[in-house]
């Protein structure tokens, strides 16, 4: 698969390279504009780089509806809970601390290339705890409707980007 690389050592883009069709960007501005260019298959990125930083990139990555289901795996060397929570609550599929074996970035990256990629569902299901689910596609940072059927009437729920924009009854 395609592999974006957002790193600033030579060594590990050299060494994906057997494995992916590598592109490289030196900062978070050209790793960017590759994306929007040509949609990789995954964005592997380090959250420190010159110019716009990995995460600040993957904000401007989620902005992009082309590149709303192209995975992301960030590298740092930061040992932060509250970044690795806010990386993960903008659809980052996986975090890795450094320092990390070759070993374990390409079981990741296997594991996470696996995945099915993330689709909009239709049809009816049955839930019993709303909050939940409306909590559930906050956290997965959605644009669009949920409509909800319930025993005194339908209502309908808008999302952008994860929060509650509207919410009307029918």
């Amino acid at each position: 698969g395609a592999l974006q690389v957002g790193h600033d050592g030579h060594r590990l883009a050299d060494a994906l390279g057997r494995h992916y069709w590598i592109t490289r960007a030196y900062d978070g501005r050209e790793g960017l504009q590759k994306a929007l260019a040509h949609p990789p298959d995954l964005i592997l990125s380090d959250v420190m780089m010159p110019g716009m930083s990995g995460d600040r990139m993957v904000e401007a990555l989620r902005r992009h509806p082309q590149l709303d289901d192209v995975p992301v795996v960030m590298l740092t060397a930061k040992a932060d809970e509250e970044l690795r929570i806010r990386l993960l609550r903008q659809q980052v599929q996986d975090y890795l601390p450094k320092p990390f074996s070759f070993q374990t970035l390409k079981e990741t990256l296997h594991r996470v290339c696996s995945r099915p990629a993330p689709s909009a569902f239709s049809g009816a299901i049955a839930v019993t705890m709303l909050g939940e689910v409306v909590q559930l596609y906050g956290l997965a940072n959605r644009t669009g409707r949920l409509i909800v059927q319930g025993p005194d009437g339908q209502g309908e729920i808008a999302f952008e980007n994860g929060r509650v924009v509207d919410a009307v009854t029918h």
